[in-house]
């Protein structure tokens, strides 16, 4: 599903977003909160290390390159805003390319992993962009990726504005991102989805709350969480088969 009207310039728009909150991204305390939540990511690409290269696409200031710089990986990143990229350059020395994966022109069958959390929404031509990613990954290399389902239970029961914000451009639900992915050439190995995000109207109660716990296991089983986490594998061209 794309949004319609769409933006003249998605890549500016998304830019503007990112430099609004350039000072979220400078705070320390940020980088801390998501340690853990970072080191379960890098858990489950490290089966994929063998050149040890990594690269995320979308990685504002650096935050989770820079955990994985600590796990020993090589990092690599590209982001939109100059803002945000040069916090990570100036205060981490982090190797981070202003512009996007085409600007950044990065060698064929290189990394080992590329990481797109919360980006491939954004992006103007998914697809396009998709195959830029899979051409920089190494034979069997994969995709770590998340973005909203929008199959969800939390879309179905609440289809409220704040979900729909107006910088995600393409909405995706299972069926339709393991098109997209097969498209560019990556075949989805593991899939998972989680959360379930109330609004405002919905008041948080210990009962609802212990609800949601309940109710979690069930959701996620069914592919029906707000958040959908993908691992892919790049293809090998002869087993390529695209969509039409």
């Amino acid at each position: 599903m794309y949004r319609n009207p769409r933006p003249e310039d998605p890549l500016s728009a998304s830019a503007a977003v990112t430099d609004a909150g350039v000072e979220f991204f400078r705070n320390k305390s940020f980088r801390t909160e998501k340690q853990s939540y970072y080191k379960t990511i890098l858990k489950d690409l490290s089966r994929y290390r063998d050149t040890g290269e990594l690269l995320e696409i979308g990685c504002a200031s650096g935050g989770f390159l820079l955990a994985a710089r600590e796990n020993k990986w090589q990092v690599s990143g590209v982001e939109i805003s100059d803002a945000a990229a040069r916090i990570g350059r100036d205060e981490y020395e982090l190797n981070i390319l202003t512009g996007d994966i085409f600007s950044a022109a990065f060698e064929a069958d290189r990394f080992d992993v590329a990481v797109m959390n919360m980006v491939v929404e954004h992006l103007a031509d998914p697809a396009l962009v998709l195959t830029e990613v899979a051409r920089a990954l190494r034979p069997g290399g994969v995709l770590w990726l998340q973005t909203p389902n929008y199959d969800s239970i939390t879309i179905r029961r609440n289809p409220e504005p704040q979900f729909f914000p107006p910088d995600h451009y393409v909405l995706f639900t299972p069926s339709t991102i393991r098109i997209v992915l097969k498209r560019a050439g990556l075949a989805i190995c593991k899939f998972t989805t989680s959360g379930y995000r109330r609004t405002p109207k919905l008041k948080k109660t210990a009962w609802s709350r212990f609800i949601d716990r309940l109710g979690a296991p069930f959701v996620n089983l069914r592919k029906l969480g707000h958040r959908m986490r993908i691992i892919a594998e790049r293809m090998k061209e002869e087993s390529m088969k695209y969509e039409v």
